[in-house]
């Protein structure tokens, strides 16, 4: 204990007192000419001070260390000199591997710049801004960002001087997620509101504006930014103002509703009748009022129309050539009108009524009641025809109709009905049917007249196409001028064959006698590769390419396969015909569950004046005897009216002397 000068210095002791209490104190002593002289201090206080301090201290460790925060404290040249573990959880990192790097190291520049100004503002200003809070971004180990709040401090000595920052960092993911869904609420609620058609508005407790929708910017005749924050006296005359004002702060401060009608005048000066629905609606402590104006002049107009017609009524029901009645649930007439009583023969109506039941009028009995059946069963009959003897015996033909009006607890109360006197109908019906039967000899006599004459001009010309090809075969050593005659012949009589077939298609097709057969076809080894055969070689002749593409393979669908082919006959045909150089191009692909069919050339292409009546009958852009191009119009008429049957999607692209390109969308599997 003693050192080498024969002394103690400041040795702890724990010492127990005459009470048994424990206490520590603090000895020096000194040895001189055998004597120990010394001291010795009380420092059971200073002891107790340095436990419960390191109590603390162990306690604002694990606090750090299990803090779901990143607790941190950095110099200020913004390098870390410390990190508690959360910074893993958040970002990757281990603590080590940011201690003694920099923030530059660790966040984007934007962010990191954000982080810098607050950084030197908490260092500059900290008398002002003695901690600084704001959100910002950090890099993550995987390279994402991470969306963190920083509150930052300094750390300051014992002069007054700022010597580190230090402070927490909490993750905010979760809160930005739900400040979006709350954003996206808000915006629904503020859509929501937009699209009531009725004025909506909504005020605070001092009636001050804080929101409306569309409605009510048009009602005012203001946008919605000159409306909020201004009160009742900037919108409206001081007259009404008074009265609004007057209203509202009585409903705020007693919290009822309210429910009137009135006439307001819209910003376009137009008069309406409304209903103006006010209620008070709170929101934590505080209130405020909501408005809704509906606008009910229309109804207002219907109730007006509405006791007009009624007064209207008595006219046409006493005018009226038909004859009304109104009958109890017994069949007995309670009221009819003077044309019922002129066709039963009676001059008054007593004189009907006292023959009380109404099946008297009826000689068919068998008829009336099939005719009550239904109106039972149904609770109205329209157009029931019958037959009705008057007062003198006359049987009259008769077009009745009927409504059941049941009471509050659904029985039969009253039964309304008319009926109308049908001899000229059933007269000029019996002419109709005559003239109908003659119509249908008419129709059938057209259609057996187009197909002879196609037999007529089909059988002659097809014999002219074999024989020329007879004699052409005979002389196919003669000369190369009589052997282009017989091409020519060979020409014109097939496109007189394709005129006709086009004319009896357009025939069919507009009159609704086409007979659509679906069935499944493979649209490629079935349609598409026969027609690319045959024009690919007629293609050739001209010097022009004829490409076809498909990437996929074979294609089935379900549809009229006359009507197919007719389309992709038509489409190519005309491609070929309108391509003097270049090429045309059939192709395929998928898309989506569709396929696209598209046939693309390098022709004179179509104006967008003609594109407009592409489709018309007989239409065509070249016209007159000198036209460049053959054909009678009928093609993309014919195209499009069998698009419509087989439900194929089409679609034209073309420019003037560049060329076209037409997409049909077909319904399809690839196989």
């Amino acid at each position: 204990m003693l050192n080498e000068y024969g002394q103690v210095q400041n040795y702890e002791l724990q010492l127990k007192t005459k009470n048994d209490r424990k206490i520590f104190v603090l000895i020096s002593a000194s040895v001189a000419e055998g004597e120990i002289s010394g001291m010795m201090l009380d420092i059971s206080m200073i002891k107790e001070y340095e436990k419960r301090l390191k109590r603390n201290e162990e306690m604002y460790r694990l606090l750090t260390e299990n803090s779901v925060d990143i607790v941190w404290k950095m110099d200020l040249r913004l390098k870390f000199l410390y990190l508690s573990p959360s910074l893993e959880r958040v970002t990757g990192f281990k603590p080590d591997e940011w201690i003694g790097t920099h923030l530059w190291n660790h966040a984007k520049r934007k962010e990191f710049f954000k982080m810098a100004r607050n950084a030197l503002r908490t260092v500059k200003e900290t008398k002002n801004y003695p901690f600084t809070l704001f959100e910002t971004k950090l890099l993550k180990k995987d390279k994402s960002e991470v969306s963190v709040e920083i509150i930052g401090k300094p750390v300051i000595n014992e002069k007054g001087n700022v010597i580190a920052l230090q402070g927490t960092t909490r993750d905010i993911t979760e809160r930005i997620k739900n400040r979006q869904k709350i954003d996206e609420y808000y915006d629904f609620l503020d859509a929501l509101l937009m699209a009531v058609p009725s004025p909506l508005f909504y005020k605070d407790e001092d009636l001050i504006y804080v929101g409306c929708n569309k409605a009510f910017c048009e009602y005012i005749g203001k946008t919605k930014e000159e409306i909020v924050g201004k009160t009742v006296n900037d919108l409206y005359a001081p007259d009404l103002a008074e009265v609004y004002n007057k209203s509202d702060s009585e409903m705020i401060k007693d919290g009822y509703d309210q429910v009137y009608e009135t006439q307001v005048e819209y910003a376009d000066r137009s008069r309406r009748d409304v209903i103006i629905y006010k209620s008070v609606y709170r929101v934590g402590e505080s209130k405020g009022l909501i408005g809704v104006i509906l606008d009910i002049t229309k109804r207002k107009q219907t109730e007006r129309a509405l006791i007009e017609s009624e007064e209207r009524f008595k006219g046409i029901f006493n005018n009226t050539t038909a004859g009304l009645y109104r009958m109890s649930s017994d069949h007995n007439f309670i009221i009819v009108n003077p044309s019922l009583l002129d066709l039963l023969g009676f001059d008054d109506q007593d004189e009907l009524l006292a023959e009380a039941f109404s099946d008297c009028y009826y000689p068919d009995k068998e008829e009336r009641c099939h005719f009550w059946k239904i109106l039972r069963d149904e609770g109205v009959v329209f157009g029931f025809e019958t037959t009705i003897v008057n007062k003198y015996g006359d049987i009259i033909p008769i077009v009745e109709s009927a409504r059941i009006i049941h009471d509050v607890v659904n029985n039969i109360e009253i039964i309304e009905g008319s009926i109308e006197d049908h001899s000229e109908v059933v007269s000029a019906r019996k002419k109709l049917e005559e003239a109908k039967s003659l119509a249908e000899n008419t129709a059938t006599l057209k259609s057996e007249f187009l197909a002879q004459m196609s037999h007529e001009i089909r059988t002659p010309l097809n014999a002219i196409i074999n024989f020329s090809g007879l004699i052409k075969e005979e002389m196919k050593t003669g000369c190369a001028e009589i052997q282009d005659y017989f091409d020519i012949i060979d020409m014109e009589s097939k496109r007189i064959i394709r005129t006709i077939d086009s004319i009896l298609n357009m025939s069919e097709l507009v009159s609704g006698t086409y007979e659509y057969r679906p069935v499944p076809i493979y649209l490629k080894g079935n349609i598409v590769e026969s027609l690319v055969e045959d024009f690919s070689s007629e293609a050739k002749k001209k010097g022009v390419a004829f490409i076809f593409e498909s990437d996929i393979g074979e294609v089935s669908i379900n549809g009229d396969e006359n009507g197919i082919t007719l389309i992709l006959y038509h489409l190519i045909d005309n491609a070929v015909k309108f391509t003097k150089k270049g090429f045309v191009k059939v192709s395929f692909y998928p898309k989506k569950d569709k396929i696209i069919l598209e046939i693309e050339d390098t022709g004179c292409g179509i104006s967008k004046e003609f594109l407009a009546k592409i489709y018309e009958p007989f239409s065509q852009e070249f016209t007159g005897y000198t036209r460049l191009y053959d054909g009678n119009g009928l093609g993309m008429a014919i195209v499009q009216q069998f698009c419509l049957l087989d439900n194929i999607e089409i679609d034209i692209k073309s420019e003037k002397n560049v060329g076209t390109k037409i997409s049909l969308t077909i319904e399809g599997t690839i196989l």
